[in-house]
């Protein structure tokens, strides 16, 4: 039940890095991608998220330091990859939810564009109803009324 923040980014303030031939656009957190750190826009929040979109140009690998325990997901929206050492072929439009080990490694053909987002878990539980997410359907029942009658904010 946090109050709503909301941050209008530019696009040209989005930190942008080369790393060997791997571009990323850091949008959020602070991550070591290849012994580097990237940092980007948007930090310290209290889920302490990153959202890194990457572009590999040739075909390589990249390795990720994802804190201990974080959630970490992998959007592919164009071209094929590998996760560590796995015969699975992740492919456009395919996601993976990864376990919280540390270090990811990914491995991807030429032009292929991901999205890596990663954070620290809340372990609140989740109802949901419709548009609305919330802990308990109790709290969705007071958004649906609220919304209802022009108060949600």
């Amino acid at each position: 039940m946090t109050p709503a923040t909301y941050n209008d980014i530019n696009a040209a303030s989005i930190p942008a890095y080369d790393l060997d031939g791997v571009k990323i656009k850091a949008i959020a957190g602070d991550l070591a991608v290849n012994d580097a750190r990237v940092r980007g826009t948007v930090t310290g929040l209290s889920t302490d998220p990153a959202y890194l979109d990457i572009g590999f140009s040739d075909a390589s690998q990249v390795d990720v330091d994802v804190p201990a325990g974080y959630t970490a997901l992998v959007y592919f929206y164009r071209g094929s990859g590998i996760i560590k050492d796995s015969e699975y072929q992740l492919t456009k439009g395919k996601i993976a939810r990864l376990s919280p080990e540390g270090l990811l490694y990914l491995n991807a053909v030429s032009g292929t564009k991901l999205l890596l987002i990663t954070g620290k878990p809340i372990g609140e539980p989740i109802a949901q109803r419709g548009l609305f997410v919330m802990n308990t359907m109790d709290e969705i029942y007071q958004a649906i009324r609220d919304y209802s009658e022009g108060s949600l904010v």
